[in-house]
């Protein structure tokens, strides 16, 4: 149901008609006052997760990963509304790969038998995505490679997290970084409502709260308790049919019919990435 969830989120860049950064700022306004409510309820503590010594750095780390996510889901709306959403989505589930490939050096455990399989899989993804921008118009081929620009920052928010606050509850992660990009896209409201003379219908508004509370708080506060009590490997699996029903959303809302060249090179890109994510979690549990 959570992946079910998440994978709607680009069709309310179609549905909202706002800009980007307005639209990006409101979710996540409505968003962390949402997961702030969760947690006051749920009664979780705020405080005492972070290492002896290490909370300035904690701090410092889950503003970088804010600010990644806010210009994530900027540059993956983006991508929805320039190309397909099938294209879109196919595009930002590189990020298995990409971690893949920076991670071990991160780590400094690159082991080339088990990276050289890594490499190859990466190439195979890189000519699906070349097979698919060489087949669409120039508009579409813009969104694809915002799509990439949202997978290498996805990525970085990962690696952020995974390394540097992997102790905190990932709730309590979520609703600092959602804070942190409402902070930083504040602006936006302001700018766009006064300079810009912006006003958005009722209809947005009511479609920007489902996307904060029910597509964003809600369905990530889901996925989080799925990874608990599910295998990472099972997770990981189930997170690489997102694309499926994002087309099928696309499908069903729009009549989008994705194209042969993205039926093909997408589903090259996205055997690899599944390939990877089993391979990476199977590593994981070793």
């Amino acid at each position: 149901m959570a992946n079910v969830l998440l994978s709607s989120a680009l069709l309310f860049s179609r549905w909202i008609d706002a800009p980007v950064p307005y639209v990006i700022a409101a979710r996540c306004v409505v968003a962390s006052a949402a997961l702030f409510l969760f947690l006051k309820i749920s009664r979780s503590s705020f405080s005492g997760f972070a290492k002896e010594g290490q909370l300035t750095l904690d701090l410092w780390m889950l503003v970088a990963s804010g600010i990644l996510l806010a210009a994530h889901w900027i540059t993956f709306f983006y991508s929805g509304r320039l190309s397909t959403i099938a294209l879109a989505v196919v595009a930002m589930h590189t990020y298995p790969l990409m971690t893949s490939l920076i991670e071990p050096w991160l780590e400094e455990s690159v082991e080339w038998k088990e990276y050289s399989l890594d490499i190859v899989l990466a190439l195979l993804a890189t000519a699906g995505i070349a097979y698919m921008g060489l087949s669409v118009a120039a508009l579409e081929r813009e969104g694809l490679f915002w799509g990439l620009a949202a997978a290498a920052l996805i990525t970085a928010r990962n690696l952020v997290v995974r390394r540097k606050l992997s102790h905190w509850p990932s709730s309590q992660i979520m609703l600092g970084q959602i804070s942190v990009a409402g902070l930083l896209l504040s602006p936006a409201l302001i700018f766009y409502t006064v300079q810009q003379n912006f006003r958005p219908g009722l209809n947005d508004l009511i479609l920007i709260v489902i996307l904060g509370v029910l597509i964003t708080a809600i369905a990530h506060t889901m996925l989080t308790r799925a990874v608990v009590k599910m295998s990472a490997r099972t997770t990981g699996v189930i997170a690489s049919v997102q694309p499926l029903y994002s087309a099928l959303a696309a499908f069903l809302f729009f009549d989008e019919i994705p194209s042969v060249a993205t039926f093909l090179g997408g589903g090259v890109v996205l055997m690899a990435a599944m390939v990877e994510s089993y391979r990476y979690h199977q590593r994981s549990s070793a």
